[in-house]
C-alpha cells in the first residue's frame, strides 16, 4: 500500500492556510466521538495553536486556494522516464574534474560549449549541437534507462576525450599503419621506439622482436582486406569517427546502407566527425548493431563496464571509462553518493 500511495496525487486546501480551519478541523468539535466533542474551550485552544504555525496570509498567498499534493521523489522518478535531457542536465554529465587521461579539468562553461557550441574554440573537432543530437539518438536506439545511457556515455566520453574530438587521434601516417599497410620497417621502428605503446594497446601480445616484425605486417594487411580497406588512402579515409568510433570502409559502408546514404565517397566520410547528428547517430547504430545493451543491462559494476568495452573494441582506457560511467550513472540515476575515486569532482556552475 505504501508503494501505491507514492503515486497518489490530490488537490486540497493547504494546512498552512488558516481560512480552511473550520472545514478541515470542525468535526473534532461537532461530531460525537471526536477528540473535542463538547469541549469548546479545548477546541479553541487547539485552533489558536494551529494559527501560530499557519503563515499563508503572511506571505501574500491567495487564501482558500486548493493546491496539488504529490510525493516529490516519486514525481521526479516518474519524469525521469522521459529520455530527453535538458542542456543543464547534459552539462552536468561531464565531471568538473576527472583523471587527466579522461577529461581532466572541465569547468561549467567548457562543458556547455562541448554539448552546445562544439569544441572549435579549444582546438577540438566535435561539432556544434551534440547535445540535441544525443537526445535524438537516445530516443531512436532505445536508450530508455539511466543504466543504458550511462554505459554509452562512459564509452563515448573516453572515445572522444570528453566530447572534444569526434575523430580518432592521429595523422595520415599513423592511420595508414593502423588500418591499411604496415611494413616490416614500420614494425621494427615501433618495437624499438614505441615498445610501451605496443604493450599498452596489446599489439605485442608477448612476442619478441623477431616474431613481432615477422607477424604484425601480415596481421594488419589481412585485417584491412577483410574489412574493406583495399584502396590507397583507405586508412586515413576510414579512421575512427563519431561518438563511438566507427572504423574501416566496411563499417562506413554498412552504416550508409542502414541510413540509405553514402558515407564512403570523399568527402562524405568526414560527416561522421563534422555533422553532430551523424556523429551521434553512428554511435547509436554501432551500439545497437553490436547489441551492447546485452552487457549494459547486466548492471553497474566495473566488470560490466569492461564487458561493454570488449564489444566496443576501444584501445584501452578501462579506468577512464569506468570513472566516466560511474559519474554519469550517479547524475542520471539521482544517486545518493557520488564516486570520488581518481579525484572525481562534480560539475558545478560557480564559475559563471
Amino acid at each position: 500500500m505504501r508503494d501505491l500511495l507514492k503515486g497518489f496525487v490530490c488537490q486540497a486546501p493547504s494546512e498552512w492556510d488558516g481560512t480552511n480551519n473550520e472545514a478541515r478541523y470542525g468535526k473534532l468539535l461537532s461530531q460525537q466521538g471526536e477528540f473535542y466533542y463538547g469541549n469548546s474551550a479545548g477546541y479553541a485552544k487547539y485552533v489558536a495553536l494551529l494559527k501560530q504555525f499557519q503563515f499563508w496570509d503572511a506571505v501574500n498567498l491567495q487564501s482558500g486556494t486548493k493546491l496539488w499534493f504529490f510525493h516529490p521523489l516519486q514525481f521526479i522518478r516518474y519524469f525521469r522516464r522521459c529520455a530527453w535531457l535538458s542542456l543543464r542536465e547534459q552539462i552536468q554529465l561531464l565531471p568538473r574534474r576527472s583523471l587527466l587521461t579522461a577529461g581532466g579539468q572541465i569547468p561549467w562553461a567548457r562543458s556547455k560549449a562541448r554539448f552546445f557550441e562544439g569544441a572549435d574554440s579549444e582546438g577540438g573537432t566535435a561539432p556544434r549541437g551534440l547535445g540535441l543530437a544525443l537526445n535524438h539518438m537516445f530516443r531512436k536506439y532505445g536508450f530508455d534507462s539511466s543504466l543504458r545511457k550511462a554505459h554509452f556515455l562512459g564509452q563515448a566520453f573516453k572515445e572522444t576525450a570528453a566530447l572534444k574530438y569526434t575523430v580518432e587521434n592521429g595523422n595520415a601516417t599513423y592511420f595508414t599503419k593502423m588500418y591499411e599497410c604496415y611494413t616490416v620497417a614500420d614494425a621494427a621502428y615501433d618495437f624499438d621506439h614505441k615498445y610501451n605503446w605496443l604493450v599498452t594497446l596489446d599489439f605485442l601480445k608477448g612476442r619478441d622482436r623477431q616474431t613481432y616484425i615477422a607477424q604484425r605486417p601480415g596481421e594488419i594487411q589481412n585485417k584491412a582486406a577483410s574489412r574493406g580497406n583495399v584502396q590507397p588512402g583507405d586508412g586515413p579515409r576510414f579512421c575512427g569517427r563519431g561518438l563511438i568510433h566507427l572504423t574501416w570502409r566496411k563499417g562506413y559502408r554498412d552504416y550508409g546502407v542502414f541510413r540509405a546514404k553514402d558515407f564512403t565517397t570523399d568527402p562524405n566520410p568526414l560527416l561522421l566527425q563534422s555533422d553532430a547528428d551523424v556523429a551521434a547517430d553512428s554511435g547509436g547504430y554501432f551500439w545497437a548493431m553490436t547489441i551492447i545493451n546485452r552487457k549494459a543491462d547486466k548492471g553497474s559494476s566495473d566488470n560490466d563496464v569492461r564487458n561493454c568495452l570488449n564489444l566496443v573494441g576501444g584501445a584501452g582506457g578501462l579506468a577512464e571509462r569506468q570513472q566516466f560511467f560511474g559519474y554519469a550513472y550517479f547524475i542520471l540515476g539521482d544517486g545518493v553518493s557520488m564516486p570520488t575515486a581518481g579525484g572525481l569532482l562534480r560539475q558545478t556552475e560557480d564559475d559563471q
